[in-house]
């Protein structure tokens, strides 16, 4: 029953993330979903450091405290939200410089803030074996979300505005629905003294938590350096761009929960490695047949789902589809990082987006009047292999190194 719970809370996040982003693309169309795609990418450059400096260690990293871990999360999310605004305004100047920066930095900060507060309590009650009560407060979310998105057109607000405020509002009630669980949760289950909140971490998890922190900052780098080249083509092309992208999410909806309930489970009975090579067959079957599957129906799919404002954009589908996939491969392997505790192999995949990002960067100041899309999408695979065949090198070296000790 426990197993059902879990891929049951797995759908209602990402099945209502799914949903919300193609309704939001068909209703929108390019150039406004592109708006919105800009707000949303602006805030996951502060997410994307939070995933990997501290939502995903929630599940990943044994700790002698399930409430001292979150309370390590939260000394960690207050300094992110420190320097977050500073972030959004110098985004908001580079990518639209159209827009009211104070605005846009206070409808972002919410998103970020929102985004990060949810992933964190949902990561914690994951943990803790709680994923009846997260699918009630999924539901929540997603109910609110699409209930201010159909509404708030009635107010003359736009398509792009209405998302973003669906976004912010649809946070609110699961934030502060954890936060009350989290106060009767500690007075029922977690019995703390002084001692027990104490952060005692070694040296190699202070270091650990370092290269995290360093690899989400490069990752966010990276984030920043291909969404200003998208926009340089136009808000069309991002808004396709990421259209396409939540329109193949449905992919790494495996990967999502292994990230989640997988790894909880692995931290809970103590183990460190699960990737054999099952998991190497199937991943390519279903490289190939979803492949397959863009390349044939594309059109018809962009069409029925999206809509057709896109189908100038549809060979972008297979490309995005592709990409998504090598990054989830490459996500897969990182978790069994984590849980060997394998700070190369993290170091390595920050090495590759810093380099990324300057060529990338010398790229949009050289060709900045002629910026191809393809080229582009192209740059992006071709930096996701890398990562991906790095990450398989340095996994297979720390394994030998690990079995000569």
């Amino acid at each position: 029953m426990k197993q059902l719970h879990s891929v049951i809370e797995q759908i209602s996040a990402s099945g209502g993330n799914f949903i919300f982003f193609l309704v939001v693309a068909r209703l929108s169309g390019p150039e406004e979903f592109g708006v919105f795609a800009a707000y949303l990418i602006a805030a996951q450059i502060i997410h994307n450091v939070a995933i990997q400096w501290v939502i995903l260690p929630i599940t990943s990293s044994a700790s002698s405290s399930d409430f001292t871990l979150l309370l390590s999360c939260w000394r960690r999310t207050i300094v992110l939200f420190i320097w977050a605004p500073l972030f959004f305004g110098l985004y908001a100047v580079s990518i639209l410089p159209d827009a009211t920066v104070p605005w846009f930095v206070l409808n972002v900060s919410l998103i970020a803030m929102g985004l990060i507060s949810a992933d964190i309590l949902r990561f914690f009650f994951i943990r803790i074996d709680w994923s009846l009560i997260q699918i009630v407060v999924n539901l929540m979310r997603w109910i609110l979300a699409f209930t201010v998105f159909f509404l708030a057109p009635t107010f003359d607000f736009s398509r792009s505005i209405s998302a973003v405020a669906a976004m912010v509002i649809g946070f609110l009630p699961s934030v502060i629905f954890h936060l009350l669980l989290l106060v009767r949760l500690k007075r029922s289950r977690f019995i703390l003294d002084e001692s027990a909140t104490k952060m005692e971490t070694s040296d190699r998890e202070n270091t650990y938590f370092k290269t995290l922190l360093l690899l989400g900052i490069a990752n966010s780098v990276y984030t920043i350096v291909t969404t200003y080249a998208l926009a340089l083509v136009s808000m069309a092309a991002l808004g396709a761009f990421q259209a396409f992208r939540s329109l193949v999410n449905w992919a790494p909806l495996i990967l999502q929960f292994l990230e989640t309930h997988f790894a909880a489970s692995l931290v809970r009975e103590g183990r460190l490695k699960f990737l054999d090579r099952n998991w190497a067959i199937v991943f390519i079957t279903f490289l190939i047949g979803g492949m397959l599957i863009f390349t044939i129906f594309g059109v018809s799919i962009i069409s029925f789902t999206v809509g057709e404002k896109f189908i100038d954009y549809h060979w972008v589908l297979v490309a995005m589809f592709l990409m998504v996939m090598i990054q989830s491969a490459t996500r897969v392997m990182s978790i069994e990082a984590r849980l060997s505790g394998a700070e190369s192999v993290m170091a390595s995949q920050k090495n590759i987006l810093i380099a990324a990002s300057i060529g990338l960067v010398t790229y949009v100041l050289v060709y900045k009047p002629n910026i191809s899309f393809a080229f582009l999408l192209t740059s992006m695979i071709i930096v996701a292999l890398y990562q991906s065949g790095s990450i398989i090198f340095m996994l297979q070296r720390h394994k030998k190194h690990i079995n000569i000790l």
